[in-house]
């Protein structure tokens, strides 16, 4: 595949079995392939809890609602207990243009099931393999 320049300094290239894009280094020689943020989405399907404790911690409940009246597709959701510290785990792959210098950021978008009050307290723990 040949080289596509989408303008004088960006041009999309095909390295190594992936297609990427490259920007013209400062020195007006070198081209430097992008590194744009990807998302990956953990979603309480996607969930492994074991079905007892495995030493890393009391798991959640993971449940199917298959929704009610008005409610026509079924979806999972998470169920932590109030007065325990209880987690969940999941996989992943990085992205193949991960770059390691960089901070990896989190978003956790989550709905209480009831009006509660009190807090609630995210950990995140990361295991490179």
């Amino acid at each position: 595949m040949p080289d596509l320049y989408l303008s004088d300094t960006r041009r999309i290239r095909h390295v190594g079995g992936l297609v990427v894009v490259e920007y013209l280094g400062a020195d007006g020689e070198t081209w430097i392939a992008e590194k744009k943020p990807a998302t990956i989405q953990l979603t309480p399907e996607g969930a492994i809890i074991p079905a007892v404790a495995n030493g890393y911690g009391t798991p959640c409940v993971k449940t199917l609602v298959m929704g009610g009246a008005g409610q026509n597709h079924p979806y999972y959701h998470l169920e932590y207990d109030p007065d325990a510290e209880e987690a969940g785990w999941w996989h992943f792959a990085l992205p193949p243009n991960f770059d390691p210098t960089k901070d990896i950021k989190l978003s956790v978008y989550w709905i209480a099931e009831t009006l509660t009050e009190g807090d609630v307290v995210w950990g995140v723990k990361v295991l490179g393999q």
